[in-house]
């Protein structure tokens, strides 16, 4: 057999099934570019979330807080990029902002993130709560909700907020832009320090925009319905 790059053999595989799912449709387009449009079928099926059972599980416990209060998950990866978030908030400390920074994850950036709130003299207001099996109370209980990866194809946890009402600032990546529909239902910014800052900045300072994020992020939780995700999903095998 002729010798095929790992791209080839892949093209050649994907040409012979009879359908390819994707968890978000902004994925196609690159799939596309880097396969050179093959013909065969592309659905998307986004990964099915019971709303329900978030908002059960976030009753299960309450977590204390005293004042406005910022809340990550995800781990401690490069990919996900906290530190931006720390860089940001102090960013707005220094501006006379106040309000605490509640990160949820592990990984192998922990001691890093750390060291770095230190260095931004923001560590008294950042809790590291580390690898939580139940994080909804956490999120039910913030006020705003950040995610500041780099990349995502379709990111959970946002959609986890999404359920629980929660004010949202994104970094624009192409699941995110989806999820949020490029802004109508949370704030989707730029990947710099400054634009994060921005975000956060524009919610602290504006209630009635917070209040307004989270009643438009409720209306988006009718969106996952994991009974319409599994009809979809028997709807594929069956087609």
């Amino acid at each position: 057999r002729p010798w095929l790059p790992p791209q080839a053999c892949r093209r050649k595989g994907y040409a012979k099934m009879d359908c390819i799912v994707f968890v978000s449709s902004s994925i196609i387009k690159p799939f596309d570019y880097l396969f050179n449009n093959i013909s065969t079928r592309k659905i998307v099926f986004y990964n099915p979330i019971d709303r329900e059972r978030i908002l059960k599980k976030s009753k299960e416990f309450t977590v204390i807080k005293d004042k406005l209060t910022i809340c990550t998950i995800g781990r401690l990866e490069e990919q996900k990029a906290q530190d931006r978030l720390i860089r940001a908030s102090k960013i707005l400390i220094e501006q006379g902002f106040s309000f605490d920074i509640w990160i949820l994850g592990s990984g192998q950036l922990e001691q890093n993130l750390k060291d770095l709130a230190v260095q931004c003299e923001i560590a008294e207001l950042v809790k590291f709560w580390g690898f939580q099996k139940n994080p909804f109370p956490f999120l039910e209980r913030a006020d705003i909700f950040v995610n500041t990866s780099k990349n995502e194809g379709f990111p959970l946890v946002i959609a986890e907020a999404v359920c629980l009402g929660k004010a949202i600032v994104a970094t624009s990546v192409a699941g995110t832009v989806e999820i949020l529909e490029n802004g109508k239902f949370g704030l989707v910014v730029g990947h710099s320090d400054d634009e994060i800052a921005n975000g956060l900045k524009n919610i602290i300072m504006n209630p009635k925009l917070r209040r307004s994020l989270q009643k438009k992020t409720l209306e988006r939780a009718a969106f996952f319905n994991i009974s319409e995700s599994m009809k979809q999903f028997e709807n594929l095998i069956e087609s």
